[in-house]
C-alpha cells in the first residue's frame, strides 16, 4: 500500500510509519528505482524532519517495504 505525502497531514503520516516502521521513499516521477530510498524508523527518529525531507526531496511516494520469501 502506498500513500502520498502531498496528501497526509505530519499526524496521518505519523500513524502510517507506526503501522510501517520500514518504509520506500520514492519520486513520483522516478522510473527505473531512480531515487528510490529505504527507511527504518527507531524511537530516536526525529518523525517531522524527516516528513519535510521528503517532501523537499520530492519522495512524496511512500510505502510499507515489502519482505520477499528468502530463497
Amino acid at each position: 500500500m502506498y500513500e502520498l505525502i502531498t496528501e497526509k497531514t505530519l499526524p496521518e503520516y505519523e500513524a502510517f510509519i507506526q503501522r510501517h516502521p520500514k518504509f520506500v521513499g520514492k519520486p513520483v516521477t522516478g522510473t527505473c528505482g531512480y531515487g528510490i530510498e529505504f527507511f527504518e524508523i527507531s524511537p530516536d527518529s526525529r518523525v517531522e524532519g524527516l516528513y519535510q525531507m521528503l517532501r523537499s526531496a520530492g519522495q512524496v511516494l511512500v510505502e510499507e517495504q515489502i519482505a520477499q520469501h528468502p530463497m
